[in-house]
């Protein structure tokens, strides 16, 4: 007998081999669309009490129109990647402004639509990808706005999502301290340069005490994406340019605006002379140049890196207190970007590839080298950064305290807390919505108001039947009443939006006569009843319109085939009548 052991280890590589190639997916799809019923998951951030209040309320109103949501709570492990890989077809939350509005590129520009794009709508026109390209070549600022105004009435009538509203921003402090700055975003912001060096106790205390909520993800510029590490980055590096109470560029490590050439292809900024780093080293043009490049070469992705990797062709320093900005093309917002991205020094980062993936102060504590108006003293991981004056900072006399701590409380309530027992200052972020009237009515207590940067939207899968349907997106645009979400999401303490450029945070650049879409169900109602979106049993909830006319054709069909029957049966009556009669007659004529 031959031995079959060689024709067993085949077939045995073989079925392995099959098993290898048949390995599912690492995750299957979380969102399919529905088949019948307008009845959707509707995801919401589960740790943000506003934005589930919010689905809760938009849930409710949109029942009265027949569609159903089930809200459903999702932490942003699981929220953002799906959002990122478009596995959804509705969601709501908040996103973010910054302090020029180039958030309507990367939500509205076809390009941004990929894995991880910022255009998680699926949002693709090509008509307001043509106006929003123009409108961020020109040169022309008042070009600029009228091609801005442009871009927003289209959006607003496509309905790539419904804005809602803008949180308020209510900040406490201890009523010793002053000197803040208040504008949009609030007076403790990474929008905010003002605040931090001008701040001072009219008690003389020298040590101001922020309660964070989590401590910076980062201690490098290169790597800061959020509010929390763009914070902590702003306080240690140092900017050519801010922007003032309106949002406005200044001047800050240069001595003035940038000049720019006619073809807004070049920017020349001139520093301010004397600017040192931490270490005692000269702060040079050439450390502005080298950033540029360095954020180039490694691809970082920190503050403004994204714009500054698009549009950065060259730059020279011809001297030490010059550096000279070649772009690739013009940009709308060059001064903006590149004014206020975070500069490094090159005798630090000249030979330093950066470890995105562990980007913290431990794995290369000279990364804290900075300009900045403040330094970096320690860090105590879990519960606080301490940061301390810049002896040599360009603004004399600034800044006012001694040293800046990021105190680390996990609880809204314990960091209300800290602040009514004076263990802290501030806090990093806006009070609860619930706790607001609670700490004002404390007299230790002074809290300021201005609009919020985080805009609440419902947003849609624009590839994603229904919502590829303008109609649909317009009927639920229609049927959301913003005071009322505003109410049971902020308590009232929220800016209702209209416009994808609201006038509260974007007052240059806002359309005010964008078309806008007030609360009105009944015309809900009345569009998706013409547009074929029916309920076909009564039960409430609308049926797709594809399930409609499937069942109206079934329908029409059965009726055809009942009338083909009723019919055919006539035809063998009458027939049967007719020959009936006939036989009478041949008898009645026989008899």
């Amino acid at each position: 007998m031959k031995n079959k052991t060689p024709i067993v280890a085949a077939i045995f590589a073989l079925l392995l081999l099959s098993t290898v190639f048949t390995i599912q997916p690492a995750h299957a799809a979380w969102y399919t669309p529905p088949e019948e019923k307008m009845k959707f998951p509707m995801m919401v951030l589960s740790w943000d009490i506003m934005s589930v209040s919010s689905g809760e309320a938009i849930a409710e109103q949109l029942k009265k129109i027949g569609i159903a949501i089930e809200v459903v709570p999702t932490d942003d492990s699981a929220m953002y990647p799906r959002l990122d890989d478009r596995d959804y077809g509705i969601e709501e939350m908040s996103y973010g402004y910054g302090a020029y509005p180039s958030h309507m590129f990367n939500r509205f520009h076809t390009s941004q639509d990929f894995p991880g794009g910022l255009n998680q709508a699926s949002f693709r026109n090509a008509t307001v990808d043509a106006a929003i390209d123009e409108m961020m070549r020109t040169t022309d600022r008042e070009k600029a706005r009228d091609l801005m105004f442009k871009v927003e009435q289209m959006a607003a009538e496509n309905v790539p999502y419904v804005p809602l509203f803008l949180g308020d921003e209510y900040h406490p402090f201890r009523k010793e301290w002053t000197g803040y700055t208040m504008m949009p975003a609030g007076p403790i912001s990474y929008l905010n340069w003002l605040t931090m060096p001008n701040i001072y106790s009219t008690a003389g205390k020298k040590d101001f005490i922020i309660a964070f909520n989590n401590e910076p993800e980062t201690f490098s510029p290169m790597a800061a994406t959020t509010g929390r590490s763009l914070f902590y980055s702003q306080n240690v590096y140092d900017t050519l340019l801010a922007f003032d109470d309106k949002l406005v560029p200044i001047p800050w490590m240069a001595t003035g605006l940038p000049d720019v050439s006619s073809d807004g292809k070049t920017m020349t900024f001139h520093l301010r002379s004397g600017l040192k780093w931490h270490d005692g080293q000269l702060v040079t043009a050439r450390d502005v140049i080298f950033t540029f490049e360095f954020i180039v070469a490694q691809t970082a992705t920190g503050a403004n890196a994204g714009e500054i990797v698009k549009y950065f062709d060259s730059g020279e320093a011809p001297d030490d207190l010059t550096a000279v900005v070649h772009l690739k093309e013009p940009y709308i917002w060059a001064v903006e970007a590149f004014g206020t991205q975070y500069i490094v020094p090159e005798h630090i980062w000249k030979d330093l590839k950066y470890d995105w993936e562990q980007p913290l102060v431990q794995s290369n504590p000279s990364v804290t080298v900075g300009s900045g108006p403040f330094m970096f003293s320690s860090w105590v991981p879990g519960e606080y950064v301490k940061l301390v004056k810049n002896p040599n900072w360009w603004m004399t006399g600034h800044p006012l305290i001694d040293t800046l701590f990021f105190r680390k409380i996990d609880t809204e309530s314990a960091r209300v807390l800290a602040i009514q027992k004076g263990e802290v200052d501030t806090e990093r972020y806006t009070l609860d919505p619930s706790m607001i009237e609670q700490v004002k009515a404390n007299p230790d207590i002074v809290v300021t108001h201005v609009v919020d940067q985080w805009d609440y939207v419902v947003q849609f899968n624009n590839k994603s039947p229904p919502f590829d349907d303008v109609w649909v997106r317009r009927a639920i645009a229609y049927a959301i009443n913003k005071d009322e979400v505003v109410k049971r999401g902020a308590l009232g303490y929220g800016t209702v939006t209209t416009s994808y450029c609201p006038e509260s945070f974007f007052p240059f650049w806002h359309n005010p006569n964008v078309l806008t879409y007030e609360y009105n169900p009944d015309k809900a109602n009345k569009i998706l009843d013409e547009q074929g979106y029916l309920d076909i049993d009564g039960d409430g909830i609308r049926e797709l319109k594809e399930f409609v006319a499937a069942y109206e054709q079934k329908q029409l069909e059965q009726q055809q085939a009942q009338m083909t029957q009723y019919l055919t049966f006539a035809a063998i009556a009458v027939i049967v009548i007719v020959a009936a009669l006939y036989f009478a007659y041949r008898r009645r004529k026989k008899a």
